[in-house]
Formats: C-alpha cells, structure tokens, sequence
C-alpha cells in the first residue's frame, strides 16, 4: 500500500545499505522480494537506490562493485523493460550515475585517449582536493577519477535491443546511455558502419548503370556483381534475423525495406537475364526497386548528426500522416466520381476527355484540387453549369483549403514532437543501427 511504498522510500533514503537486507527464509534480496511481489513501485525505489549514487561509500572498506548487488540490478531492470510500463524505465536510467571503482586515484590522461571517455556532465564527487589547481600544471591532460556505471551490461545487445524495441526514446534521453552509446559506436561499430556505406554505394551506383539502358557493353558483368553483392546483403539479413527466429526484426520498417529491396533485385536480375538484356520490358519493376534502395540508402544517413535527426523527423511524419492520407484518398475518390458524371459527356473523344474513366478523373480531380490545375471551359461547357461550378467550389474548398491545412497542421505537430525529443530521437535511431550491427558480430566480439 501507499503508506508501507512511503517507509520503504523513507527507509532507502535515509539508510541506502538497507538494500543490501537479505531473506534468509525466502533466500532472496530486495529485488527478487519485489519481482515475486509483482511490486513495480518497490522494484524502481530498489533499483534507483542502486543507480543514484547513494551506495557509493565515501570510505573504501564498502563498494557495491565487490558484491553481486549490480548483477541483480541488471536483472530487475530487464524485467522492469519487458513487463512493465516503460516510463519506470526512463526514471531509473534518468537518476544514474557514475561509481567510483574502489582502491582507484586520479590520474592525468591524454584529452584523446579511450579512458577519457567520460561525460562532461558527470561532475568528480569523489576527491576534496584536486590532483592539480590548474590546466597550466596540468600541462594540457585531463584530470579523470576511474569510474563506472553501477549496473553492468548495458551495451551488450541483449539490453541494447531489449531497449530499443520495448522503451520509447525517451529512454535514451540520459548521460548514461549516451556514454554507452558513444563508447560502442567509436570503439567497436563505427568502422563496420563506414565500411558497409561504402560498398553500398557502390552497389547502387552498379544498380544505377544496370537498368541505364544506354549502358548495355558491361551489363552482364555488373549483373554479375549486382547479384553476388545482393546474396551476401541476403546473408547479412539472415544471420541479423537469427534465421527468422528474432520476432522483433521483422518489426521494423528499415528491415522490411531491406528484405524487400533484396527480393526485387533478385527479381530484376533474373528478369533482364531471361529477355536478354532488354531492360525496357521491366520498367515497373526498375522503378519500385529504386525506390526501395534509395529509401535503404536514406538509412545510412541516421548514423549522422547532422541527418539522423531529419530521417526520424520524416519517419515520423508518415506514420503521423497514413491515417490522413486515407481520409483524402477517400474524398478525391468522391469528387472524382461526382466529376466523372458532370464532366464525362462534354467531349466524345476519349483521348481528351480527363475525365471519361474513374481512373483518369482521379488523376485529373487531383490536378484541380491539390495542384490547382484545371481549364474554366470544363464548367461552362457541362449540361450542369450551376451544379458543376457549385461542385468545383466545393472541392477546392473541402480539398485544398480545409484537408491540405489540416495536413499542414498535423505535420507541424509531428515535427514539433520530434523536435521536443530531438537527442533522445537520435540516440535511438543510432541505438538501432548499434544493435542491427552488433547481431552481424561473432558472441566473442560483442562481449569485447
């Protein structure tokens, strides 16, 4: 109950080692006390007490590193992501902080050296007197006190997908997860990363001079290549999905794009080999597999800062806008029709006559209402002068004045939405490329 959560809260507060009590009827600690309780609120306080720095012991007999305590932790937290409401997982990882590792001084580092891999956000607690006054004596190093995250793991995969697939990006929106992040992409990620863009580049550039019908002297070399490249990016996206087995592949849009651009690859190829060469006969084809690759190149861009933060503003926009886009198709299918009937009979040829079919009136119905494209003679000309203008008027209106700036409105609240969670946005789409390219290493290499 609420006042039992209260002395709880009082009791950590006041005396942090009390999470260290052990049952020894029950033979478990706190944590496993609040997983069985099915707690929530018991698990975050015991958790929070851990992250927050309040058993960092200022003498050095006690330190949280030398028990199992953080393993636990880890545990708890795992459990909080997958089976609770991801908000008490954005809390605790808000109140984390650094630990002291035990036994430890402060040294002077070189300011580009692994070890100073700290955030500047972070402030030294620790030492009441400073190994130097000044940067003059510390002869251009930095002053740095070794120090860890109180809960182990958090860049390994398991947690790093965990997260990503069940917490919102909000998540991320903490120095801790920053620092995690920015040690595994430059350290192990970044390399591979850099690696990967380039041969893709060179795959699409390959792609482009194949469905170029005006190069034609070396197309079966570079359908060659084209497909050798293709089988081993199908490899890639077998191993990444554990063979079909990793559900939470599947459910992201990037993936889908990548299976799909592989599938009309293959498809093409084996098209354009079996007429020949005659690439003309597969147009459509060409065309959507283009745009499936140039939406996987449009994937790269999230590793950067200066871009991710426009692919997550555009990925959120289509997924703002598919309910809307529902509600306009319907509309211009309903103008299209009621044209269709005013418009149909003013021309008897029907190479000239836009709106003789459904399909043609849709096309044309979009012209007048979204582009503003129209001729005046269509309403003079009807049988239904009066009816027609009327209708006319009230398509443009319903059309391009209230549906375009509803749109308009939306998008502005879509962006301003990402916006708010501008880093914590960029953090995950980052996170998600960490872990796509941590799934592709071998287990030895991920525990490095």
């Amino acid at each position: 109950n609420k006042e039992s959560l209260k002395w709880v809260a009082s009791t950590l507060k006041e005396y942090p080692d009390a999470i260290y009590t052990f049952d020894r009827k029950r033979q478990e600690g706190c944590f496993e006390t609040a997983l069985r309780l099915r707690k929530i609120k018991l698990l975050q306080l015991a958790v929070t007490t851990l992250v927050d720095g309040s058993l960092d012991a200022e003498n050095e007999k006690q330190s949280i590193l030398t028990t199992d305590i953080p393993n636990e932790g880890r545990r708890a937290l795992d459990a909080m992501i997958a089976n609770y409401p991801s908000e008490f997982t954005v809390a605790v990882l808000e109140s984390m902080t650094f630990v002291k590792v035990p036994f430890t001084k402060q040294r002077l580092l070189d300011r580009d050296e692994k070890l100073t891999c700290g955030s500047p956000a972070y402030l030294d607690p620790w030492w009441k007197y400073p190994l130097v006054d000044s940067e003059e004596e510390a002869g251009g190093k930095a002053v740095r006190t070794a120090a860890v995250l109180p809960i182990p793991g958090l860049g390994t995969m398991s947690f790093l997908s965990s997260l990503v697939w069940n917490a919102p990006a909000k998540a991320f929106d903490n120095e801790a997860m920053a620092v995690v992040l920015r040690v595994i992409w430059r350290s192990h990620i970044k390399k591979f990363f850099v690696l990967d863009m380039v041969v893709y580049l060179a795959f699409f550039t390959l792609w482009v001079f194949l469905i170029d019908n005006r190069v034609s002297k070396y197309d079966t070399a570079i359908a060659i290549v084209l497909l050798i490249l293709n089988s081993i990016n199908f490899a890639r996206e077998i191993w990444q999905s554990n063979f079909g087995r990793h559900l939470g592949y599947f459910s992201s849009g990037w993936n889908q794009i990548d299976l799909a651009s592989i599938a009309g690859v293959y498809a093409y190829s084996v098209l354009f080999a079996t007429s020949k060469g005659n690439a003309s006969d597969h147009v459509p084809l060409a065309v959507i597999t283009t745009l499936l690759l140039t939406m996987k190149l449009i994937s790269y861009l999230r590793a950067f800062n200066e871009t991710g933060w426009l692919v997550t503003v555009l990925s959120q926009n289509f997924r703002d806008v598919r309910g809307f886009l529902l509600v306009l198709f319907a509309v211009i299918v309903g103008f299209a029709i009621c044209f269709q009937q005013l418009f149909s009979s003013n021309d008897s040829s029907e190479e000239s006559n836009y709106f003789g079919s459904l399909r043609t009136s849709m096309l044309s119905t979009y012209e007048m209402c979204i582009l503003g494209q129209y001729e005046s003679s269509l309403l003079y000309e009807s049988q239904h002068q009066v009816l027609s203008i009327l209708t006319f008027v009230l398509a443009v209106t319903c059309i391009l004045v209230v549906v375009l700036n509803a749109l308009i409105s939306l998008l502005a609240d879509s962006y301003a939405r990402v916006q708010e969670n501008a880093v914590a946005n960029r953090r995950k789409e980052k996170a998600e490329l960490i872990v796509e390219y941590m799934s592709l290493l071998p287990s030895w290499r991920r525990l490095q």
